[in-house]
């Protein structure tokens, strides 16, 4: 299923819209004004769908870092019998992901975040920082004049509905979590480690995929790999290249740390000479001969035998492999400007995604 969703994300981008549904005096406000905003990348987006829920604010426990004090969710004011309580927390004192959690386990169906400073959140993303797992409920940022509004209204209905017993007025939210049509090419970006065998696995069950992408994505590949400024020759999991140290992380393989470098070099070479003849479709099918190798410990043997079945010209190769520290370079310059914490992970329209 998440090789699904992501093959939505990558065909469909999520853009969505806020509108208000109630009281009337709100709804006419944002009338004149949309509700921008961005949704995290982590959680699970219910892609086609509306949930509409009532907005609950927590006065004693206003960035829900905790879920102290008095935090019940009741059904009053719910529009429809899908409960979706929406929670608004505002933004600071703890990370977006420990917000969401909080807000998940309390039973919130959405949690809508207020931005700390007035600037318009759709150029912000909500990133996932490898303990984002267990959440399953999406987040939304909102800027903190749109938020405030909000948060104002939902302090002062309260206010007003005290005392009375029916005609109360509650804030309620509809958020439609619409997709784009397609676009002429999408373009993505996937960052893994030959040593890490989740990235492998997720490379050969991603290949169907990218043939039901064809022409319309353009993806990349890009190694994990760092430059390790005080190892020697005695250091055992690095590589030396022109007077310069490099290492492989996440390695879970039988593979030695230094045989990985040298594997991811030589799998980014073969997708450089398949993309130039047009034909990377044999890159996918490559990676899926080597995760098979695992059953032989990724034996060189077996690696060869992939390599001929698909079709690698052995001496473009090797002339390739020459260039391996201009590559190195590229690679750790690239993975450390991004700041992706995990492996693999897929990049879209600058949105990391976790797919493990």
């Amino acid at each position: 299923m998440k090789y699904f969703l992501l093959l939505l994300s990558l065909l469909y981008p999520i853009y969505g819209s806020i509108k208000i549904y109630s009281p009337d005096s709100l709804a006419s406000y944002f009338r004149r004004e949309n509700i921008r905003h961005s949704y995290a990348n982590f959680g699970k987006i219910p892609y086609g769908t509306i949930l509409a829920g009532r907005v609950f604010y927590f006065e004693d426990n206003p960035d829900f870092c905790s879920t102290k004090g008095k935090v019940i969710l009741d059904r009053e004011g719910d529009p429809d019998d899908d409960f979706s309580p929406i929670v608004l927390v505002e933004r600071g004192n703890c990370s977006f992901i420990r917000k969401a959690k909080n807000v998940q386990e309390i039973g919130g169906a959405l949690a809508l975040i207020v931005d700390n400073q007035d600037r318009n959140p759709e150029y912000f993303i909500m990133v996932d920082d490898g303990t984002a797992y267990e959440i399953v409920i999406p987040t939304i940022l909102v800027s903190k004049s749109d938020g405030q509004k909000i948060k104002q209204t939902v302090l002062d209905t309260e206010s007003e509905n005290k005392g009375k017993t029916k005609h109360k007025e509650f804030v309620v939210l509809m958020v439609d979590f619409e997709m784009e049509k397609p676009d002429d090419r999408v373009e993505y970006d996937i960052w893994y480690t030959s040593g890490d065998l989740h990235a492998l696995k997720f490379l050969k069950k991603m290949k169907k995929y990218s043939n039901k992408l064809g022409a319309n994505a353009l993806m990349t590949p890009h190694m994990i790999v760092r430059k390790c400024h005080d190892c020697t020759e005695e250091t055992t999991n690095c590589m030396q290249y022109d007077q310069e140290y490099y290492c492989a992380p996440y390695s879970d393989s039988v593979l030695d740390p230094r045989m990985v470098l040298k594997r991811g070099v030589e799998e980014l070479c073969i997708y450089q000479l398949f993309n130039e003849t047009g034909k990377t479709e044999k890159w996918w099918e490559y990676m899926k001969e080597v995760y098979e190798c695992k059953g032989k410990n990724f034996e060189a043997s077996c690696i060869a035998k992939a390599q001929e079945e698909v079709g690698v010209d052995g001496y473009k190769l090797n002339a390739c492999r020459y260039k391996a520290i201009d590559i190195l370079r590229r690679e750790e310059s690239a993975w450390t400007s991004s700041g992706i914490p995990y492996s693999p992970a897929v990049v879209v329209n600058n949105r990391v995604y976790r797919v493990f």
